[in-house]
Order: structure tokens, then sequence, then C-alpha cells
């Protein structure tokens, strides 16, 4: 198996978006009722850092850190991707913080909101450092989201 992370592009949505886990599908239609293809351009076309895990040359992962404002200290974590085994979330997690400390170096307060339906993704923060809330109303259709934060 060949493993690496690289600069996120828009093929990289394209070909990821058709294999996108249901957990993130989910996700993406609860925020804002977006696709996919949707979801991943946006994130990208709107992130000051954003990259693909690739394994045996495909897209596996796209992730990155999205702003509101580049005044702002505060940076709107993203990460979607398509149903990793267990062996591939181990080098994911494993290889991942330094680009979470990429990310608090440009901002220095992560926050976002998780599907509370998405289990793996609720652990996964938890693991990173965030401080998850309680859930609260969220999205088009005021499903229950974490609120995450990490800083400040």
């Amino acid at each position: 198996m060949t493993w690496s992370v690289i600069a996120a592009t828009e093929d990289h949505a394209r070909l990821l978006a058709p294999l996108m886990a249901e957990p993130d599908k989910r996700e993406c239609w609860a925020q804002a009722h977006l696709e996919p293809l949707e979801a991943l351009l946006y994130s990208l076309r709107h992130s000051v850092l954003a990259y693909t895990a690739i394994v045996d040359e495909a897209p596996a992962v796209m992730f990155g850190v999205r702003a509101e404002s580049m005044l702002s200290d505060t940076g709107y974590p993203w990460l979607l991707g398509r149903e990793l085994d267990r062996h591939v979330s181990y080098l994911f997690l494993k290889h991942y913080r330094p680009f979470l400390d990429r990310m608090r170096e440009a901002f220095p307060v992560l926050e976002a909101c998780v599907d509370a339906r998405h289990a793996k993704a609720i652990r996964w923060m938890k693991w990173a450092g965030f401080t998850i809330a309680e859930p609260i109303a969220g999205g088009p259709d005021a499903l229950a989201f974490h609120p995450v934060l990490i800083g400040a």
C-alpha cells in the first residue's frame, strides 16, 4: 500500500465524491443540503489550507480549513472521505497531527459542527483534541449537531 498527503485539487474532489462514505454524505446533506461533489468543491474553494490523502494512487480523504475572513483568528476545519479500513484509518490519524498543527498556526481557534449521528467523526474530533459540546439544532432540517472547538 502506498500513502501520501498532497495539496488538494478539484480533480481529487471529482474522484472522491462518488466514493464518499455514507455518514459523510448524510452530514453534507444535513448541514447544507449539499451533494458530495458540491460539498467537496465548496470546502476546497473556500479553504486556506486543503489536502488530499492518497492511498494506492486514489484519493481517500480530503481535509482542510476554511476561513470566514483572513482577519479572523477562527478557522473552520472540514474532513470528508471514503470508507477506510482500520489500517488506513490508523495511518491517517498517525499522520494528521502535523496538518492540524498547520491549521492551528493559521487559526488559533478551530470550530465546527459535527452531525450527532456521525459517531466515527465525533471520536476522531475527540482524539484530535476538540472539545465536544452538547448537540444543538442546525442545518436546514434542524437536526442535532455537536459544536466542536479547539483553542482559545
